[in-house]
This record gives C-alpha cells, structure tokens and sequence, in this order.
C-alpha cells in the first residue's frame, strides 16, 4: 500500500471490533467508516428506516492511532464479514487505508492480512430527532442479553414498561412473561421516571444488537410511552454503540 494517504489505527480487541462489524452487517449491506484526527464513527440506518446504529470511537480507545487528515473507508459489510475469521480474545486489529484499498490485520499467535478495495458508499441520510424522554437509566448489559433472549424464545414483541424507580419490567408482547431489571439485584443501575412509560418494539431488532451486550458493561436507556428506545452501548475499552428503535405498532 502507497504511503501517500496512508492511515493507521490499531484496537486492542479485534473480537470486539468484529463483533461492531458483525451487528453493522444485521441492518445494512454497506457501511461509510469516517476516519478523522478525531477518532472513527460510522451511522447505518436500516433499509426499512426503523433502527439506527451509531458507533463512535475516540482516538484514545486505540493502542495507535496515526491519521494525519481525515478519510472516507466505504466497505461491504457483508462480504467483509464472510472473508474475516473469528478472533479470538487477545487478538489485536490493526486497519491500514488509502483512498484505494484498505487492509484489515489481525495479530494473534499468527498475523493474518485482508485487502478490501476501498467503496464509494453514500453517507446515509439520517433524519432529526427531537426526542423527548419520559425514562432514562442504565442497566448492566448482561441483564440486558438475557432478557433479550428470554423474550424473544417465547414472543416477537419486547414491551419496556417503568412505573417504579426500584425496577424495570420486560413483558413479552401478550405479557404472559414477566422479568424484573432491578435495584435489589443490582442488575438495574439507575432509574428515572418522569411518568409512568410504556412502549412495544420488535424483537428481532432488539437481537441484531445482541452481540454488543458482550462487548459493553454497560448500557444507558431512554424511551417513553409509544416512543423510540435509545440504548447507548458503553464498550470495556471505551467508545460507545448507540441503538435507536422505532416502536412497534400494536
């Protein structure tokens, strides 16, 4: 690869990168990484308009970081994540990029090297929220995934309800199952509520972003009566993964 244009930028967890990749590849096709002296972050809104992921990577998450001007990376995701192998824990990844190609390093007991030609992908148009939250809190991310896969094994419908500081309560769509977030646990965090809140989503939506409750300790919410759900992914090493899901019709 020409020196000219070069970046490069390498991450302590390649598994936890890939995983980013992997969750991107559930929603789109094709992604737009933007590199910047700033750091990385890359949107991508759902073909069907319905989620939104946002992943945001500041320079000091990563073991070096040398982007001397920033520079577009577009990718097919999808290809990507057929061709990469699964790292393991330990693995490092290191991305090198042009404006032609760009390579994907994972060092581990052995160094593999990927080349990717590098896209001319659009920017997704993202349209302006004006969200007004009626419950905010943080709950620990495993709490999450498990509540992620008990509800999906019986229902398509996740239902958010807050009525109590001391819990939150995930029902399935007919509300025949019942689990309880809470303080006492210590699986609930925090939580605030303005008014009473209640809202439906769409559970196979709620499961692409499952891989990321493995990466984050984490995870800060918000939603309201029959609004959008914001989950804000807090990662181990720093950054984080934002998830907006439109609510499900009843």
């Amino acid at each position: 690869m020409s020196e000219a244009n070069v970046i490069r930028v390498s991450y302590p967890s390649a598994k936890a990168f890939v995983d980013m990749l992997t969750t991107l590849s559930e929603l789109v096709d094709e992604v737009l990484m933007k590199v910047t002296p700033e750091g990385i972050s890359i949107k991508a809104l759902d073909p069907a308009r319905v989620s939104l992921l946002s992943i945001s990577l500041p320079p000091d998450v990563f073991l070096e970081y040398e982007v001397p001007s920033p520079i577009d990376i577009g990718m097919s995701i999808s290809s990507l994540i057929k061709i990469l192998p699964k790292p393991k824990k330990g693995d490092k990844l290191t991305i090198q990029a042009s404006e032609d190609f760009f390579d994907f390093i994972i060092e581990g007991l052995i160094t593999r090297r990927y080349r990717f030609r590098n896209l001319q992908v659009a920017e997704p148009e993202i349209p302006s929220f004006n969200l007004e939250f009626t419950v905010e809190g943080t709950v620990l991310a495993e709490a999450m995934k498990i509540a992620i896969k008990d509800i999906s094994d019986v229902s398509d419908t996740m239902r958010f309800i807050a009525e109590t500081e001391d819990y939150l309560l995930v029902t399935s769509g007919d509300r025949r199952t019942k689990l309880k977030i809470s303080r006492a646990t210590g699986s609930l965090v925090n939580l605030i509520i303005k008014e009473r809140s209640e809202a439906a989503y769409d559970i196979d939506y709620l499961s692409k972003v499952i891989k990321l409750t493995g990466i984050a300790e984490s995870i800060d919410f918000q939603f309201g009566t029959d609004m959008p759900i914001d989950l804000k992914f807090r990662l181990l090493g720093g950054g984080e993964v934002e998830y907006l899901l439109a609510p499900k019709g009843e």
